[in-house]
């Protein structure tokens, strides 16, 4: 069978996610000729509201089988990795205990430099996790014992998808980076346009200050999921705050995204 249909990307979708909820294999929709200007953005989760995306008309496949009998058919969806950096007081920490609801009889820690890796099932939009803090360390010539953590035990609420011009998440992935923006309020200021330019600078980009530059969005998607860590010169973090200010954790991610996530 030939032929397809074009259809319009909602907020929170991924190539990954079209294809599970379409019935068709991600591979498909990703080489397919119609689909080139997604293809050419680098990755399948790069998928915007209003993006024209064309799906085609799932193959027709034949089985042989006995009159009465039944065949069973099974749909193949590799999981998205999503990773994480677990951050406390500022400080990425290891040995956090993290359960998804998605998975619930797997709770995993997290390792060293608070890095955390889930696999994650294509089409999810929203989940929550059950996150344990680990018992505070001594340092070293502290006496005494360390003050016990006020919420060891919490529970954050992800939204796959939805970054698209927040400025609270942009704030924290220039801070992630290391283009600090000072507190993370959500308000487009002074402080946070003037790290949004030492990165547009640092990568060569025109240094508008402005959020929606999709050049922009597309270079801080690519960072995170490149790596967890970049090398950034001191003229770079001109303007840095020592100490950031993380919000309450309300964090939003997509699918195979790094992202720091402050407890």
């Amino acid at each position: 069978m030939s032929g397809g249909r074009e259809i319009t990307a909602k907020l929170g979708d991924t190539l990954g996610a079209i294809a599970a909820r379409e019935g068709v294999p991600l591979d498909v929709l990703w080489n397919h000729e119609k689909n080139r200007a997604v293809r050419e953005r680098g990755h399948p989760d790069l998928v915007y509201p209003g993006d024209s995306v064309f799906v085609p008309f799932p193959e027709e496949k034949w089985a042989q089988g006995q009159t009465g009998g039944e065949i069973a058919a099974k749909l193949n969806v590799p999981p998205v990795p999503l990773r994480l950096r677990i951050h406390v007081n500022g400080v990425p920490t290891e040995g956090v205990t993290c359960t998804p609801s998605f998975a619930p009889e797997e709770p995993k820690k997290t390792e060293k430099g608070g890095k955390l890796e889930l696999a994650l099932r294509p089409g999810v939009g929203k989940f929550t996790m059950h996150v344990e803090l680990p018992p505070p360390k001594k340092k070293e010539g502290e006496e005494g014992d360390p003050p016990p953590l006020l919420a060891p035990k919490r529970e954050l609420t992800f939204l796959v998808g939805h970054l698209v011009n927040d400025v609270a998440l942009l704030q924290a992935r220039l801070t992630n980076l290391g283009f600090h923006c000072g507190a993370i309020d959500g308000q487009l200021g002074k402080r946070t346009r003037g790290a949004l330019r030492r990165f547009q600078k640092a990568f060569g980009l025109e240094r508008n200050g402005d959020p929606e530059h999709r050049p922009t969005q597309d270079k801080l998607r690519q960072l995170h999921q490149e790596g967890w860590d970049q090398k950034l010169t001191d003229e770079d973090k001109l303007g840095a705050s020592p100490s950031p200010m993380h919000p309450e954790p309300s964090p939003q991610m997509r699918p195979n995204t790094s992202r720091n996530v402050a407890c």
